[in-house]
């Protein structure tokens, strides 16, 4: 699935404090985590008010099981631009809702690399998020193990850096924090 959201240096937005400075930035798209389900309705209107859209973390929303059923309702009743999550599960329940699907994966060694390609191949997310994202030299490992669309995230140091890596990878996500602090 192409999803033009899925481009370019994407803020993680860490919070509602946060979320709220980001509705004021001139960034079209943020993976919004760490928030309370309850508010959830409060940062899509928002959103939609300033026609800006909105990835989800749905491991990481507060009071919101991050399961299938989890990822069911947030795509029934918020109809994300996309939504991002480590488990198979969660991903296969995305797709059949016609939700972008980021399955992100932690690569620690080759082991974990083998397993996550696994993973990857059963749940056939629409992009790959891999954690930590410097890891430049990697590139042609990663698109061969597990796709073309891959998504660097983590330990991205500086908005110079993230452009860097976009050499290789479709998108990067990085603290919404460190890209207001060096704006």
């Amino acid at each position: 699935m192409d999803n033009e959201y899925v481009r370019g240096v994407i803020p993680a937005v860490d919070g509602i404090r946060n979320y709220k400075e980001f509705l004021a930035s001139d960034l079209p798209v943020c993976v919004l985590m760490n928030v309370h389900l309850s508010l959830l309705d409060g940062a899509f209107r928002g959103a939609a008010e300033k026609d800006k859209k909105i990835i989800l973390h749905i491991d990481r929303i507060n009071g919101l099981s991050d399961d299938e059923y989890g990822a069911e309702y947030v795509s029934q009743k918020y109809a994300p631009a996309g939504a991002i999550s480590i488990k198979p599960a969660v991903i296969s329940a995305l797709k059949r809702k016609r939700v972008t699907a980021i399955q992100r994966i932690f690569l620690i060694d080759s082991f974990a690399l083998a397993r996550s390609a696994e993973a990857v191949g059963r749940a056939s997310p629409d992009f790959v998020e891999v954690m930590p994202g410097p890891l430049p030299d990697l590139v042609p490992t990663l698109k061969a193990a597990l796709g073309e669309d891959l998504i660097a995230g983590g330990l991205i140091p500086d908005p110079a850096y993230a452009e860097k890596l976009l050499e290789s990878f479709r998108a990067v996500t990085m603290s919404f924090a460190k890209l207001r602090k060096n704006a």
